[in-house]
């Protein structure tokens, strides 16, 4: 007699843009702590798809390292000209492109609310602050998103 599997699996997605990989820089992608993306940034556009298992909690993390002052280009009066930095976009998760809601999150809920954050120390100019993600990472430091399954409720329940 053949079994047949009952495991749900959903998936997440999403873009990530470089505007200057000929300054490359670190990027690392993690699911529930299981490295899914290891490169450094010598293109311009990198995509990332990973399926998981429903019913479940689960933390999906980008981690931006390896910039330093010399992917940032000053004036001689000291106004930046160019800065090396990735956009992070389309993030989809089990078919839901979440882009708009994380601009209406961004806008609309306290930061200990966000639903997704992103943490960094200006490149070692200053201590470790937590901020609004806007989908750019222009420092050295982590955007997370932690959420539960089924999506839709969790969706709904998220404040």
């Amino acid at each position: 007699m053949h079994q047949t599997s009952n495991i749900k699996i959903s998936n997440i997605s999403c873009d990530i843009t470089c505007n200057l990989p000929n300054f490359p820089m670190k990027i690392m992608a993690f699911f529930d702590d299981n490295v899914i993306l290891d490169a450094y940034t010598t293109k311009s556009k990198f995509s990332i798809s990973h399926d998981f298992k429903k019913d479940a909690s689960h933390t999906f993390r980008i981690n931006l390292s390896e910039k330093t002052d010399e992917h940032t280009t000053m004036s001689q009066s000291g106004d930046i000209i160019d800065s090396a930095q990735i956009w992070v976009g389309n993030i989809t998760l089990g078919g839901t492109n979440l882009d708009s809601v994380f601009a209406l999150n961004n806008k609309m809920f306290a930061l200990n609310n966000k639903i997704i954050k992103y943490t960094h120390d200006y490149n070692g100019y200053s201590d470790k602050i937590v901020m609004d993600f806007d989908g750019i990472m222009a420092f050295n430091g982590d955007i997370e998103l932690n959420f539960t399954t089924p999506i839709y409720k969790w969706l709904l329940t998220t404040r």
